[in-house]
């Protein structure tokens, strides 16, 4: 009875916050302001200058804070908000990894999830050499990325923490019932199709790698496919020649892995817009929730990133992920 009583009102709160996403009429209004201070008044600093990441850490954790009250709201879906939460902990952890392995790194944003992170920022000051790195995973949710020798390419490390944090994601839907992890199985499937489609898009067109090296650096996501899918290599098929014709319809002359980008994008938040209203007391609200402010939180950084470049209002709002 408990845990009932915790669904209804969570969804009732999710619901709730319907007027808390933006729409491009918003985002319009953001793009023309004559600053970050005007834009984001607030969450900038009164004594000069501009600290462009800073803002960007700021309006995370501004628009975070939705989920961490949901976290604390009710029992049921606590861990599933909380593997949402981890999701964005892959850029912290991609961060550390770069300092430790001596990758050149330039300044990226921190994304706050405390009280529910496994890697401080105090990390940034921790001296970790690359031969250690397995004393800095131990005992949290990755602690099984690293190969034995270290002797691999640092992608696939980057790729095995990602397709780590969506496992735990994924894992922490198991509880609820069959007709809820359907629906989050079908949406984390049109997800890491779409991850994949991109990333093999963008190693061949980027840095024009082999085949059989796009094959080795996209194997950590094959596991996931079939488990989302659930062995259905039908289902799979399906899923991707829906994609695959998103992408032959209306192709530009110049096809490039950012239109590409955009047109997939924007296909997965219309198919999350139209979940988010299907069923009230269903998973399907929650999912697309989370996947919403998710794109919510990338639309604000592009506008932060376009007043730090100078980049032209319509060319941004071009960029925007969202509804009408």
């Amino acid at each position: 009875m408990e845990f009932d009583v915790d669904r209804t009102y969570i969804h009732a709160k999710v619901h709730a916050l319907r007027g808390s996403f933006l729409r491009r009429e918003d985002y319009r209004r953001l793009l023309d302001g004559e600053g970050p201070r005007s834009s984001f008044p607030g969450l900038t600093d009164k004594d000069g200058g501009e600290n462009y990441d800073l803002l960007k850490e700021r309006i995370f954790r501004r628009e975070i804070g939705k989920i961490l009250l949901l976290v604390d709201a009710g029992n049921f879906y606590r861990d599933f908000f909380i593997g949402f939460l981890r999701l964005f902990e892959l850029g912290n952890v991609k961060l550390l990894l770069s300092r430790f392995t001596g990758r050149p790194t330039t300044p990226q944003v921190w994304c706050d999830i405390s009280p529910h992170d496994q890697f401080p920022r105090k990390f940034l000051t921790v001296d970790f050499s690359l031969y250690r790195l397995n004393d800095f995973f131990r005992d949290t949710y990755l602690s099984d990325i690293l190969a034995a020798d270290f002797h691999e390419r640092y992608e696939m490390i980057e790729n095995r923490i990602d397709a780590s944090a969506l496992w735990l994601f994924i894992a922490a839907a198991r509880p609820f019932s069959e007709p809820d992890r359907r629906i989050i199985s079908a949406v984390m499937l049109k997800r890491v199709l779409i991850l994949e489609m991109l990333w093999e898009g963008r190693l061949k067109q980027y840095y024009q790698w082999a085949d059989e090296e796009i094959r080795e650096h996209l194997a950590p996501l094959e596991d996931l496919k079939r488990e989302l899918s659930a062995g259905d290599e039908k289902m799979l098929r399906c899923e991707r020649r829906k994609l695959r014709a998103l992408l032959e319809d209306g192709e530009s002359e110049q096809p490039r892995i950012s239109a590409w980008e955009m047109r997939l994008e924007r296909y997965f938040w219309s198919h999350l817009w139209t979940l988010y209203f299907r069923e009230f007391h269903s998973a399907s609200s929650i999912i697309a929730y989370l996947w919403l402010l998710y794109y919510q939180i990338q639309n604000l950084f592009r506008v932060v990133e376009g007043f730090r470049l100078g980049i032209d209002a319509k060319i941004q709002l071009d960029h925007i992920v969202c509804g009408v």
